[in-house]
């Protein structure tokens, strides 16, 4: 069984563990490389970048802004790094290495999208970057295997946890609905999304509760029951964060550590700063719920 297992993987994941789209994996590593280079030797001798200038397109402000630089190493020497382990990665690398290595190179997406949101500029050579790491990312992955697994996961649930999790779904958007209504919000549109996007998760992750444990009567009052005071628990976090109560800063970038958290919700989202908090906490649970099941789904 694990011999047979481990030829599956290294069948659908390519030669010595690496990704199925090797070649197309290897040009944007390639791409991140050689651009990320350039950025950094541009960085360390004070060079300008042949870069149109328009206001909102601006490299040479991006590019030496405060969130340019994490703890003393530019941000495109990181992407160097990270492309160099990527090509490593190719030859057999265990998942848990695999997994961080796509973890670091989402977040540091992540990072480099809301450095130039912050600053109100565009790079357009950091656009190039960013791009070419979307696609090393995409030609990582072995997309039929992931809707394998994950269909595997689904089907190893409960046949009663479908049911269970409908009720926590509905039981979760209802109180972050009647949370809102006690605020006295009338953003309908906004409120009605994320309460759909929360109880998605509450849903996803309670089927996944439930479905793991042989006490279903217990496990299904405390999944379902946990989910209201999880949801107003968050709801309230996520106002006196974005009401300031989050002081505290997130990264070395000066603007960033100056605003805070609260700082730089407010900056991206503005009222709607607590909301989009709760959405972003809603969006990590389903990331997690889609994990698990993913990883259920590659059990023997």
């Amino acid at each position: 069984m694990l011999q047979s297992k481990r030829d599956s993987q290294v069948q659908i994941e390519g030669p010595e563990g690496g990704p199925p789209h090797r070649t197309l994996f290897r040009i944007a590593l390639l791409v991140v490389g050689l651009l990320g280079s350039y950025l950094t030797f541009v960085h360390f001798t004070h060079q300008s970048v042949a870069c149109p200038e328009t206001g909102l397109i601006d490299c040479t402000a991006v590019l030496t802004g405060p969130g340019s630089v994490i703890f003393g190493v530019p941000l495109a020497a990181g992407g160097v790094i990270w492309a160099a382990i990527g090509w490593k990665s190719l030859h057999g690398a265990p998942w848990i290495r695999r997994i961080t290595w796509r973890i670091l190179g989402i977040a540091g997406l992540g990072w480099a999208w809301l450095h130039e949101w912050m600053d109100g500029y565009v790079c357009l050579w950091c656009t190039a970057v960013q791009l070419a790491i979307l696609v090393a990312l995409g030609a990582s992955l072995a997309w039929r295997d992931v809707g394998v697994r994950m269909q595997q996961g689904l089907h190893s649930l409960g046949a009663s946890a479908p049911w269970v999790a409908l009720g926590a779904g509905i039981v979760s958007a209802g109180s972050f609905v009647g949370y809102q209504v006690w605020l006295g919000t009338d953003t309908w549109g906004v409120v009605i999304s994320i309460a759909v996007l929360w109880g998605l998760a509450s849903a996803w992750m309670t089927a996944l509760i439930v479905s793991r444990t042989g006490r279903r009567w217990p496990a299904t009052l405390g999944a379902v029951g946990g989910t209201v005071p999880a949801t107003l628990l968050s709801g309230l976090g996520a106002t006196a964060c974005a009401s300031g109560v989050c002081a505290t800063g997130v990264s070395t970038a000066a603007t960033v550590s100056s605003l805070g958290i609260s700082g730089v919700l407010s900056g991206l989202f503005g009222a709607f700063a607590p909301l989009a908090l709760q959405g972003l906490c809603a969006g990590g649970v389903l990331i997690a719920a889609g994990f698990w099941t993913w990883r259920r789904g590659s059990l023997p």
